[in-house]
């Protein structure tokens, strides 16, 4: 993916994010691909049209997040 969009746009992606709804979805097949969510208790942070949205994020370069 980061070199997709490098040579497009030319930078690279350290970082994606993905929000999932808590009402329909567990995240299970996200834990399992080891995305982390980006709020330590788990805690669904973002809502859109009244629904809670749990966040994650995957790190394409090691550190990246912590940047």
């Amino acid at each position: 993916m980061s070199a997709d969009i490098e040579a497009v746009h030319g930078y690279p992606v350290f970082v994606v994010e993905t929000f999932v709804d808590v009402s329909r979805f567990a995240g299970t097949c996200h834990h399992a691909s080891n995305w982390r969510t980006a709020s330590p208790a788990s805690v669904a942070r973002w809502r859109h049209h009244g629904q809670p949205k749990e966040i994650f994020v995957f790190e394409l370069t090691d550190g990246a997040a912590g940047r």
